[in-house]
């Protein structure tokens, strides 16, 4: 019977047959019979419009739509599980009236069958394991038909299975599109991909190191500072720590994002560098070094060569780090640091245009190494340009000036040293040789300094009778030769052994003897009783050779080398002798000089008419 109404329905509607009511009702169905709210239409079953947080799919519901009566007898519709909507508003009753089914609003054709889908709880994740390099969120939740849960950031996963994202179904559940259920879900966010944070733009104030953050790897990549303190964004925020966030953002504590950052290390904090426990080495004079302005504290020479300790090594310049140490541009540290000038460049000191008072030897300065070249007299004052400023040393500065003690510049010094403090030179204690005069020197005081010379003769000096041409006195109150030999005594010697011929008149003899003291040359005179004469000159019964080569008896001097003729001082005692012109001698003979003649003490008698020598 069952099977027949079902057919009936199928080829002439509703309101031909009898329809099952739930609980085992019918109603009746023939085309026109029954009465006018019992044959209607079917509605037609549709999805859309669903209205939100609706589910309309039906999935899973073999008849969406149940047919019934009311109590009135007439044909109701209603969804078999849900609401019904029509045009996505909920619908009151659906009677049929008139041959088609409508509410108290109008009729109705297109129904949708609705359930709730917004009763899910919010997805936690608990339970879940965030992977390393990631930060691992709560997932979000939107609106759609039926609530959503989705991230809006990085990979979502539920119970450890990625998913792009979970609907709330009717049943409170969060499914996948292939209606598995899951209970836990997560967004998965890369927190290794931020990029280097700088401090760029960021202020630096006086006094402060400030360097970029550094980087390190933990559950995700974080940014800090191993010294110094941490601050962020140009209004320099205060911070600990920087986290590379899912957003590939760098983030604090309380995820404000950063987009600089820097280590802020003061470095004003040095002691002042001096050159204590420095050695300056010779032939400079070394100074502290200079404090300059900068970010930092920095010492350096304005000039000269600048030397840091330990090491003595040679450095630009120092500057005050974040560790409170001097360092230079490779970081090495140095605890003290000085200047070096150099004090050794000064030309060589001269006298020239400087006058030279009598009485005193002037030669250039002397110079020396110490610290720093100096000039100095070892013997003698100082005395410096043309005034003659009297000195006790100079110095030679960084500016290759010669200075004295109150910084004055001088161009030109000298040594002065008295030359008038020696004692007149003696020959006592000297030897004469024999055939020869010695006489002291002559001091001749005219010159610059005392000279002593001979004004005839040769002159020698010392115990070894050294020939010199003159002794000069020095500025140690010594005489000295040319070659500043040191003598104490000098004498003047001239030979008196070349005396010119002496002959003997009529009846006069000669003998050749010679001075027991000097060794000089002489003759002794014999045979006239009453005396002898050379000319008109009566002289002594003895003839002399002196220093200047001159024959002397008594009054008598003769010239230099001359021949001599011998007479008997009254003819009539002696025999007469031919006179020349008066006082000239009768003849002449040859002067004759013997080289090395020894000096005897034996006498040599000579003849009338013969030579003797």
């Amino acid at each position: 019977m069952k099977s027949l109404i079902c057919f009936l329905v199928l080829f002439m509607g509703i309101n031909a047959c009898m329809k099952t009511i739930p609980g085992g009702g019918e109603i009746p169905g023939e085309p026109g019979e029954g009465p006018a709210c019992t044959t209607c239409s079917p509605l037609t079953l549709v999805t859309t419009p669903c209205p939100v947080n609706y589910d309309c799919s039906n999935t899973g519901i073999e008849e969406p739509l149940t047919y019934s009566t009311n109590s009135r007898d007439c044909s109701t519709v209603a969804c078999t599980v849900g609401q019904m909507f029509e045009a996505g508003q909920a619908l009151p009753e659906v009677v049929c009236s008139d041959g088609s089914f409508s509410t108290v609003n109008g009729p109705v054709s297109q129904v949708a069958c609705g359930l709730p889908c917004n009763a899910c709880t919010q997805l936690t994740k608990n339970g879940l394991t965030c992977p390393p390099g990631h930060t691992c969120t709560s997932v979000s939740q939107r609106e759609g038909q039926c609530p959503e849960s989705y991230c809006p950031a990085g990979m979502m996963t539920a119970d450890g299975v990625q998913v792009e994202s979970l609907k709330c179904n009717t049943l409170g559940q969060w499914v996948y599109t292939d209606g598995i259920v899951y209970a836990a879900a997560q967004c998965e966010l890369s927190c290794e991909l931020c990029t280097t944070i700088t401090n760029t733009g960021m202020p630096c104030p006086t006094g402060l190191i400030c360097e970029p953050p550094t980087e390190r790897e933990g559950t995700c990549k974080e940014t800090y500072c191993p010294e110094g303190e941490m601050t962020g964004n140009t209004d320099r925020t205060a911070l600990t720590l920087l986290t590379c966030s899912g957003g590939s953002e760098w983030i604090d504590g309380l995820d404000t994002v950063y987009t600089s950052a820097q280590c802020e290390t003061r470095c004003d904090q040095c002691t002042a560098l001096t050159k204590n426990g420095m050695t300056c080495p010779p032939g400079f004079i070394c100074e502290d070094v200079t404090l300059q302005p900068g970010q930092c504290p920095n010492v350096a020479c304005t000039e000269g060569t600048m030397k840091a300790d330990p090491g003595m090594v040679e450095v630009t310049s120092l500057t005050c780090d974040g560790s409170s140490q001097w360092v230079d541009d490779q970081a090495a540290v140095y605890t003290s640091a000085h200047c070096e000038f150099p004090c050794t460049e000064c030309p060589a000191p001269t006298n020239t245009g400087m006058d030279c008072p009598k009485g005193f030897i002037c030669e250039p300065a002397e110079t020396r190494e110490g610290q720093c070249s100096e000039v100095f007299c070892s013997t003698g004052s100082l005395t410096a340009n043309t005034e003659r400023t009297p000195l006790t040393l100079l110095t030679c500065s960084t500016e290759a000036e010669w200075i004295d003690t109150q910084d004055v510049p001088y161009t030109l010094a000298q040594c002065e040293t008295p030359c008038d403090q020696c004692s007149t030179p003696t020959n006592a204690g000297m030897t004469c040789l024999s055939g020869f005069v010695c006489t002291p020197v002559t001091v001749n005081t005219d010159g610059q300094c005392p000279v002593a010379s001979c004004e005839s003769g040769h002159m020698t000096a010392g115990d070894g009778r050294t020939t010199v041409p003159s002794l000069s006195c020095n500025g140690l109150a010594q005489w000295v030769d040319p070659q500043a030999t040191v003598y104490t005594k000098a004498q003047c010697e001239t030979g008196c052994l070349y005396c010119g011929d002496v002959n003997a008149g009529t009846g006069v003899t000669v003998k050749l003897e010679y001075n027991p003291t000097t060794w000089c040359k002489q003759y002794t005179l014999t045979g006239c009783p009453r005396g002898y004469r050379i000319g008109r000159t009566t002289i002594t019964g003895v003839l002399t050779c002196d220093r200047f080569l001159r024959w002397t008896s008594g009054s008598y001097t003769g010239e230099a080398r001359e021949a001599n003729l011998v007479n008997a001082s009254i003819v009539p005692d002696c025999q007469p002798i031919k006179r020349i012109s008066g006082e000239k001698l009768l003849y002449m003979v040859h002067r004759i000089q013997k080289k090395n003649i020894e000096p005897s003490r034996r006498g040599v008698t000579g003849t009338t008419g013969k030579k003797n020598y």
